[in-house]
């Protein structure tokens, strides 16, 4: 079964899962006598599963006195250990959970599900180089565990940023369990990032076979055929993934891309729109919904979405940059849109656009000498585009630089031999328009 599909690429505060814990490893007891020890080991084994148990039922008192009694006849028994930490955990006693973690692991270094445990506590601490050897050592203590192999190849696939090294490990799970949607459905995101496409699709639909109920994989196909330019099949895979969870609001800012990469600028905005109430705390949604109604020429609804979005996220660096264009475009509260074009620049420096943004700003405001510099640097930027030698040209021209100007439109020209705007003002200027 799929577990915790949506979150396999994340790292997170996860404990053992009560399979593993149901997979107990007496602990010896070496001053007892073998009678004794087999009648602690046996009464301990019965409170673990009662804990395992209520865990199963989130009955946490219950799971809590089992593994306490499993502990009081053999305290330093790892599994019952580590149910505690995960009781914990789930009553919100963060400190008390991970000090749980720590003592199992140190109390038995041997324990493949205390290392696990471990591993997956450091890299929710952020110390991941430390987390990667514990998970690496609960691999090697039991190579056929999936969860440690899962949480390590996460760990390569995220924070670490070692694809080559997640792509093995997802395969080594597949390997041993191909049954496991998970490992299928997180092989095909890590191609996918890794720019492998082709490769991505195979594992997905393996995933999607095996988790028929499950949309996530759907969604992720969708992307596939949406990057390799088969939109329609991208919007068939989105929609059989809305017919699993209609509510799934990913799926339905998808759709929402697929319609706008179509042309249907309308069907694109109600998608985004109907995402965006459900998922309230996606600024990125409200950015597209705020260019979508700029691009319409409605501005005041463009100005509502973007605002919406920084109060999500007070540097979604897009929403900072498109309130300054249209304050410029508008002429009104220039030095919020001064200071909205500067702080998109210090989050996104090596943006052209936004250098873009601010050169026009300074020429709303009549800085025309700023405005120059600041597009002159603009344009030597990677990714400069046609529209930036276009407004280098008019603030030239504005200045009476007239052959300056000519140089930076025939640019934008050459980037974009339809570019309307850089035609015009070159006529005006008595030049004929050349690439």
């Amino acid at each position: 079964m799929m577990k915790a599909l949506a979150t396999t690429l994340l790292i997170t505060l996860q404990f053992t899962a009560a399979s593993c814990w149901a997979a107990t490893q007496p602990t010896a007891l070496a001053t007892e006598p073998a009678t004794e020890q087999s009648k602690a080991q046996t009464t301990c084994d019965a409170a673990n599963q009662q804990g395992i148990a209520s865990i199963a039922t989130n009955d946490l008192d219950s799971a809590e006195a089992a593994f306490k009694s499993c502990l009081e006849v053999m305290p330093k028994h790892t599994m019952s250990t580590l149910g505690l930490a995960e009781v914990a955990f789930r009553q919100g006693k963060q400190d008390e959970s991970r000090a749980l973690i720590r003592a199992a692991a140190a109390a038995d270094p041997g324990s493949a599900y205390a290392q696990a445990s471990l591993g997956r506590l450091l890299a929710s601490e952020g110390n991941y180089s430390e987390a990667e050897a514990a998970l690496q050592q609960a691999v090697a203590l039991d190579s056929q565990l999936v969860g440690p192999r899962m949480d390590l190849a996460s760990l390569y696939a995220t924070a670490l940023r070692k694809p080559v090294e997640a792509i093995k490990v997802y395969e080594s799970v597949i390997a041993t369990h191909p049954e496991h949607a998970g490992a299928h459905y997180a092989l095909g995101i890590v191609r996918i990032r890794n720019g492998q496409l082709a490769e991505a699709r195979a594992p997905l639909e393996r995933a999607a076979s095996l988790e028929p109920a499950n949309p996530l994989p759907l969604v992720a196909l969708a992307r596939v055929s949406a990057q390799s330019g088969d939109l329609k099949l991208a919007h068939e895979q989105v929609g059989k993934a809305l017919e699993i969870d209609p509510n799934y609001a990913d799926a339905i800012e998808l759709r929402g891309d697929i319609n706008m990469a179509q042309g249907d600028r309308a069907k694109a905005l109600a998608d985004f729109s109907t995402a965006a109430e459900k998922a309230t705390a996606n600024p990125v949604l409200r950015v597209k919904i705020g260019m979508l109604q700029q691009g319409a020429g409605k501005d005041s609804e463009a100005i509502a979405a973007y605002e919406e979005a920084l109060k999500i996220d007070p540097r979604m660096a897009t929403a900072l940059n498109n309130l300054a264009w249209i304050g410029a475009e508008q002429g009104k509260d220039l030095d919020l849109a001064l200071s909205r074009a500067q702080q998109a620049i210090e989050i996104a420096p090596a943006n052209p656009d936004f250098h873009d943004t601010l050169g026009w700003v300074y020429r709303a405001r009549g800085e025309l000498a700023e405005a120059e510099r600041t597009l002159v640097a603009a344009s030597m930027m990677n990714g400069a585009n046609a529209d930036v030698h276009y407004h280098l040209g008019l603030v030239l021209r504005d200045q009476g630089k007239n052959d300056d100007a000519v140089r930076a439109l025939q640019k934008s020209i050459e980037l974009n031999p339809k570019h309307q705007g850089a035609q015009a003002t070159l006529k005006d200027l008595g030049i004929s328009p050349t690439r």
